[in-house]
């Protein structure tokens, strides 16, 4: 039954595709590889030609010749290495680095030889899941893997661990921007981090929402389905404009997200247009300016204008496909290659002397880590809430400590004092004789005092206090007061966040309206000292007394020429 649903399928594929190449579409080239059991698990351009490419399969590594056919350069002998990624780098024109669950090995273009560079430690369990080489220095190599980062110096030969990363944290893959200097992006199960000093210290950049436990069951399944060990793995790639290294995508399970400023800020982008958005490849075209991704379900273009994507005239066949971009100098386009399962297709994205569409305006990546600089300096928008609790003495310490006097009142007695004092004439009768009368005769007072001490408990107070309701009524309203503040004191943060930003990659055109810019943010900085003594701003002189260099951003030169 599933075979007829297959050819169904792919017989209306070939006539939407024969449709399609009647609107002027390019048609796919096809080129078979001969594999035994294998599937192709990455593709590559070749470090001494881009204009060639490198094929990885499971077991072996493949080139093309100038005949277009693959060849087979490179094979596996270890059955349990299975290929998962290839990384080849510009410095190293005849080395190639194979990377598998198991370990790295490095395979020589001219030879056909590899040897091992690192092995996980089987019964440790430490799964390897990417490999990146410093752009400047491929000696200089980091490998993520199940229980951390591992750094090698020399091009393999020592592995140092742990690296600045928490020991048997997981990292789920490396790699590098092109930027001045080099950033070095790391992935945990769900935040990317950012390093400029080459793994010495690392920065949040991003983070992915968290997943309910119906989304995690799901995963887990369809993984099963798609016969993928690591499907788990949230962060699946990454593509950047070499001509501008400060725009950024990032493909994870849930779509792709961007970053037109070298990761300072992120906007998810739509799925109007995917069948399934869980990203498995990026690609980006500096020449078309055209973003290009693999999902399970095909290859996708995004049209910005339109805000959607578009998919390509081709359906992938097997649980993934790997893109990468060539330039066809000899016929003066460039060539779009998917491989899938046991097959490569190319498919023409345009000619090469297409426009660039340049944006508006780029600061330097100086001006963007300047900014940056200044993010990592200034106080957290938790600092900053912290501060505004403290000057509105709205802490829950207060309402704890009610409590719990209210609570220990139980051990402290109630004292009772008094005094009682009572006097008595006393009076006798003497009674006379026939002749004589009775006679009162009054004696001494009779005087009565005492004293009277009492102490008593309530020990029912430490169950319950009467007081204890009343507690809870002030409690509610110091909540809501706490609320209130925190809300304007995290809505002004960021909204100063955004003017900085904004100082930054959109300068004004006028001296005017960039003074403008600036008294609002002075504006701002003066609603958070309001609402915490003046915390931000004695933050702040500290921050440009030690760092100078950060008034640069606060610069404006005519014709923005703020880079």
């Amino acid at each position: 039954m599933r075979k007829n649903i297959s050819r169904k399928i792919g017989f209306s594929f070939v006539l939407v595709a024969a449709a399609l190449s009647g609107l002027s579409f390019r048609s796919w080239n096809r080129s078979e590889v001969s594999l035994s059991n294998e599937v192709l698990t990455d593709v590559h351009p070749h470090p001494a030609d881009p204009a060639r490419f490198l094929l990885a399969s499971e077991q072996g590594l493949y080139v093309r010749g100038e005949d277009k056919a693959w060849r087979r350069i490179l094979s596996l002998h270890d059955r349990s290495m299975r290929v998962r990624q290839l990384i080849a780098h510009p410095l190293l024109p005849d080395r190639v680095f194979l990377v598998s669950e198991q370990g790295v090995l490095e395979g020589d273009l001219e030879t056909g030889r590899s040897r091992v560079l690192f092995r996980e430690g089987g019964p440790s369990q430490n799964r390897v899941h990417a490999l990146a080489l410093h752009p400047k220095d491929p000696k200089q190599m980091y490998l993520a893997t199940e229980k951390g980062l591992f750094l090698s110096p020399d091009g393999g030969r020592r592995w140092l661990w742990p690296f600045r990363w928490p020991e048997n944290e997981r990292i789920e893959f490396v790699g590098f921007l092109p930027s001045h200097p080099p950033t070095l992006l790391a992935a945990s199960d769900r935040e990317l981090f950012f390093s400029l000093d080459e793994g010495e210290t690392f920065e949040s950049g991003f983070s992915l929402p968290f997943l309910s436990r119906e989304e995690k069951e799901e995963i887990g399944e369809e993984g099963k389905e798609l016969e993928e060990k690591d499907w788990g793995v949230r962060f699946t790639s990454f593509a950047f404009s070499k001509r501008i290294p400060s725009r950024i995508w990032l493909g994870t399970l849930e779509g792709v997200y961007e970053s037109p400023d070298g990761g300072v800020s992120w906007a998810k982008l739509p799925d109007a247009g995917l069948e399934d958005n869980r990203i498995k490849d990026l690609a980006f075209s500096d020449n078309s300016d055209r973003l290009i991704a693999a999902t399970p379900s095909g290859i996708y273009q995004f049209r910005p204008s339109e805000r959607r994507w578009e998919a390509l005239p081709f359906r992938v066949s097997g649980p993934q496909a790997f893109i990468a971009l060539r330039e066809d100098t000899k016929n003066g386009e460039e060539i779009l290659l998917v491989a899938d399962g046991k097959e490569v297709l190319e498919w023409g994205l345009g000619p090469l002397e297409a426009p660039f569409r340049d944006p508006a305006f780029v600061p330097s990546p100086e001006r963007v880590e300047l900014l940056r600089k200044l993010f990592r300096l200034e106080p957290t928008v938790r600092e900053v809430q912290q501060a505004a609790i403290r000057y509105g003495d709205l802490g829950n310490g207060k309402i704890k400590r009610w409590h719990w006097g209210s609570r220990l009142r139980a051990f402290i007695p109630r004292f009772a004092f008094g005094k009682d004092f009572s006097s008595n004439a006393s009076v006798d009768i003497d009674r006379g004789g026939t002749n004589n009368p009775d006679v009162f005769i009054t004696g001494p007072e009779e005087v009565d005092q005492g004293w009277d001490l009492g102490f008593s408990w309530e020990l029912g107070d430490l169950v319950y206090s009467s007081s204890q309701a009343s507690i809870d009524s002030r409690a509610k309203l110091l909540v809501e007061l706490r609320e209130s503040i925190l809300s304007q004191a995290t809505r002004i943060y960021f909204e100063r966040r955004r003017l900085q930003t904004e100082i930054v990659f959109s300068p004004p055109a006028t001296g005017q309206e960039f003074l403008d810019l600036l008294l609002r943010l002075d504006e701002l900085t003066a609603h958070l000292d309001g609402l915490t003594d003046g915390f931000l701003s004695r933050q702040l002189d500290k921050i440009y007394e030690t760092h100078p260099d950060l008034g640069e951003l606060l610069s404006f030169k005519e014709g923005n020429a703020l880079v």
